[in-house]
């Protein structure tokens, strides 16, 4: 079994670096307990009515991070639905960022992507997918891939990660002038203070056709 505890701090930044950008949307869940995401601007783009994502009580923190301790979060249990919420307005340029608190109870060895960015509409054309998986080691792995897996299967970090620790993910999804060279970026736990510290992974994929940043 997988459970994903997490609240969603959604920080989308149209930047260079993560102190120079303008939050565009944040997510703190602050909704009633037991509410369906469904009912607050999100839609099911797969699986709808199984393992509904719902709203528990509850928040996660982390030091220094603004958005920490605030609103609820949600769980993610198993293979079920998905949904993503739209933007006000696409970005069609620059880079977006977008950074979550996540705790993870329990992870399978197979992996499972639990964030992506998309267009608008999402459709299946899901960008950024991050990941996580249960190590040899039996620690936590999180990873990334630019799209979908049938091109090139994520790419996981070192599996130094521990099950109930909060940590600070961090993605990136870079509009490249060109087709199908967009770039993709992962950080867990960087520096919130100067420039952009270097990133645990960076990929590029010419399988995956580029997008303008709508949804999450």
């Amino acid at each position: 079994m997988k459970n994903l505890f997490k609240l969603f701090s959604l920080i989308v930044i149209l930047s260079l670096g993560f102190s120079f950008g303008q939050p565009v949307a944040t997510e703190e869940f602050e909704y009633t307990v037991g509410d369906l995401l469904t009912a607050h601007g999100y839609t099911a783009h797969s699986g709808g009515g199984t393992n509904s994502i719902s709203v528990i009580s509850g928040n996660l923190t982390y030091p220094i991070y603004p958005s920490a301790g605030l609103g609820n979060m949600i769980r993610l249990v198993n293979t079920g639905e998905d949904v993503s919420k739209n933007l006000v307005a696409d970005i069609t340029s620059g880079t977006v960022y977008a950074s979550v608190l996540v705790n993870i109870d329990s992870a399978r060895a197979l992996g499972d992507y639990f964030f992506h960015l998309g267009p608008n509409p999402i459709i299946t054309t899901f960008r950024s997918r991050l990941f996580v998986k249960l190590a040899l080691n039996g620690n936590l792995a999180f990873g990334l891939s630019v799209g979908s897996t049938t091109a090139l299967p994520p790419v996981y970090a070192d599996s130094i990660y521990t099950s109930g620790t909060t940590y600070l993910i961090v993605v990136a999804y870079q509009i490249v002038d060109g087709a199908a060279n967009d770039i993709v970026k992962l950080w867990v736990n960087p520096s919130l203070a100067g420039p952009e510290p270097p990133a645990l992974l960076t990929l590029t994929d010419p399988a995956m056709s580029d997008i303008n940043v709508g949804s999450y």
